[in-house]
């Protein structure tokens, strides 16, 4: 049954022919029932009237069912936004640190060239690698200690931080 529901509710043409079958269906039953316990014994209005009560009540539960249906499709939307909200926090967190760590990286590629050949690295050259690297250890640590780690705050952070 459900492969065949899934089928149904995929074509919309299918679904409302099914909708329509069924309703008239129903419908159909409901008034040979109805005629059989009352045998013609209620005027028209009388069985006009039992018809509407039975059909505004089951419109009512459907609309009942339906309504529940889409406020847990709209909740499962809410924790979608905010699993994807979380996604991007860490996709920018990662961009950020590996700006960071790439940086570092790039500072640290001297270090060889400083062992090799001392004398043509510039003691001064030297000290500013070391204050490069202290700033992106403060870059780091303030990176770990956002407030509020969304993507907008992280872009701020970098902006300010870069």
């Amino acid at each position: 049954m459900y492969g065949f529901a899934r089928i149904v509710i995929g074509n919309s043409r299918l679904a409302i022919a099914c909708v329509f079958v069924t309703s008239a269906a129903v419908m159909t039953f409901y008034e040979f029932i109805k005629e059989t316990l009352f045998t013609g014994r209620l005027s028209a209005w009388e069985s006009h009237a039992i018809t509407i009560l039975v059909t505004a009540s089951v419109a009512t539960a459907i609309f009942g069912l339906l309504r529940h249906h889409i406020e847990a499709l709209a909740a499962q939307a809410h924790q979608n936004a905010k699993k994807q909200a979380e996604i991007d926090t860490y996709m920018a967190i990662m961009h950020a640190s590996n700006h960071y760590i790439n940086n570092a990286l790039n500072i640290l590629s001297i270090i060889p060239l400083a062992h090799d050949n001392p004398e043509m690295v510039d003691p001064r050259l030297l000290a500013q690698v070391e204050s490069q690297i202290r700033q992106i250890q403060i870059q780091i640590q303030a990176l770990s200690t956002l407030d509020d780690p969304s993507p907008d705050k992280i872009s701020d952070f970098l902006a300010r931080n870069l």
